[in-house]
């Protein structure tokens, strides 16, 4: 698995390309209807947040520059290129980025040493492709110049298998030059059974790469592909979708749930012998570390399932990533599970007693403070035991009832008092949006005596 950090910064660079915005929910799911969200678009698979993140102009420990210029591939500058950099130092990682100028030059101060651990990325305003460096080195004080021209790879990819309706994939190549490891992460878009296009990449001799069809499914591949600035590579890289590894969240049903849940991965399509590391990360900005979640050695099977728990502190109202990293490869795929919330301001009351019913669920545009969309949900209950959510998006038909319908606010919050008039089971279900599929939260008991 590539390091954290540079996946970290391609992040930051994409956020800032037309080609690289899209909704969470841009992943295909067996719990949604015709097998993917509306949104047409497709996210590549999300990035683990830095522990720290620092933006132009902040102090930072450090007295290195880094500079140099951003070339198009026809070796003419690119005003306004992103640029970003990364460095892992005391245990975590400082970053930050700026856009060239209209020379192409882009210039970082203030930066702490790095010694084989600086990560530093340029991307096209214009184009869909993002090129890279990482294990690089730089002195504090003193100045180091890296320049960026890309080169391309062609890129043949074969549509199949189950979740065969992508209209763009995500390639990434990763390779080294004299000085340090280097990186291409492209869009390659189209809609025939074989769509051909470029992989971009920095001038260097590249060894691997993976493809991502979506989040949660990507495929690994070897090359040998030479490539300098410029110019075409003479090798190329073809990859068959049908042979693809995939993850998904089969339960809870919903792939939603409360902080705590235990959740099991299913695997689908992964060779026997990888070593796969599990981490996890919420999306919420407030909530920024990378949990490890155990490894497992795969044996070949066609499917396999691995069972984890969310953390008890996983925020609600925001995806919470589950990670599958091959060890020994490039390949990360992404199993999301939306954090929601059903609580009782008792467990417990007497008959007559009134709690109140609170809690959070996802909706579209709340990160961190900005606020998001208000949406309806419904509260339903029964009065007999259930170990989990319906199954079926109409609960009624399993024996629910339905208590109420309440609009949340513009973070995703809802109350509601209520009066049990006997030991009851609760559950509040919620509507999709464009960034969060439809789902329903956990059951939730309230004992009546």
């Amino acid at each position: 698995m590539r390091p954290i950090a540079l996946a970290v910064s391609t992040a930051v660079i994409l956020m800032l390309a037309p080609a690289a915005s899209a909704g969470a929910t841009d992943l295909p799911s067996h719990r949604v209807p015709g097998g993917r969200p509306s949104s047409a678009a497709v996210r590549p698979a999300p990035q683990a947040p830095s522990d720290r993140f620092f933006t132009l102009g902040a102090s930072l420990a450090g007295g290195a520059v880094v500079t140099g210029h951003v070339y198009d591939f026809d070796g003419s500058p690119i005003d306004g290129a992103p640029v970003a950099w990364s460095v892992a130092t005391g245990g975590t990682y400082e970053s930050g980025s700026t856009s060239a100028g209209p020379d192409g030059v882009y210039t970082f101060s203030g930066l702490p040493a790095a010694a084989g651990t600086g990560e530093l990325l340029a991307s096209s305003p214009a184009q869909p492709w993002s090129i890279g460096r990482f294990d690089a080195t730089w002195p504090d004080p003193g100045q180091t110049t890296f320049d960026f021209r890309p080169g391309v790879i062609t890129t043949s990819i074969t549509r199949g298998g189950p979740w065969a309706g992508w209209s763009d994939v995500w390639a990434y190549v990763y390779g080294s030059d004299a000085i340090s490891s280097v990186a291409g992460m492209s869009t390659i878009s189209g809609t025939s059974p074989t769509v051909t296009g470029d992989t971009w990449a920095m001038p260097g001799t590249y060894a691997d790469g993976a493809v991502y069809f979506w989040m949660d499914e990507g495929i690994e591949f070897t090359t040998s592909a030479a490539v300098a600035g410029g110019a075409r590579s003479g090798q190329t890289i073809s990859v068959d979708q049908s042979l693809a590894q995939r993850v998904m969240v089969t339960q809870p049903y919903w792939a939603s749930g409360k902080p705590g849940s235990v959740v099991k991965i299913r695997h689908e399509g992964f060779p026997g012998a990888w070593t796969l590391d599990y981490v996890g990360f919420s999306d919420s900005p407030a909530a920024p570390t990378v949990r490890t979640l155990g490894s497992l050695i795969t044996t070949g099977t066609s499917t396999f399932t691995k069972t984890v728990t969310i953390p008890t502190r996983a925020p609600a109202g925001y995806f919470y990533y589950l990670e599958a990293q091959h060890r020994e490869g490039p390949l990360a795929v992404d199993a999301p599970f939306q954090v929601c919330t059903l609580n009782a301001s008792k467990n417990s009351v007497r008959k007559g007693g009134e709690i109140k019913l609170r809690g959070v669920v996802p909706t579209e545009g709340h990160l961190g403070p900005d606020p998001g969309q208000r949406k309806w949900v419904t509260v339903y209950k029964r009065t007999r035991y259930v170990s989990g959510p319906p199954k079926a998006w109409d609960p009624t038909r399993s024996g629910w009832t339905e208590v109420a319908r309440i609009q949340t606010d513009r973070f995703g919050k809802y109350s509601r008092y209520l009066k049990p008039s006997r030991t009851t089971w609760y559950v509040v279900r919620y509507p999709a949006d464009d960034w969060y599929w439809r789902a329903y939260t956990s059951v939730l008991k309230v004992r009546v005596y």
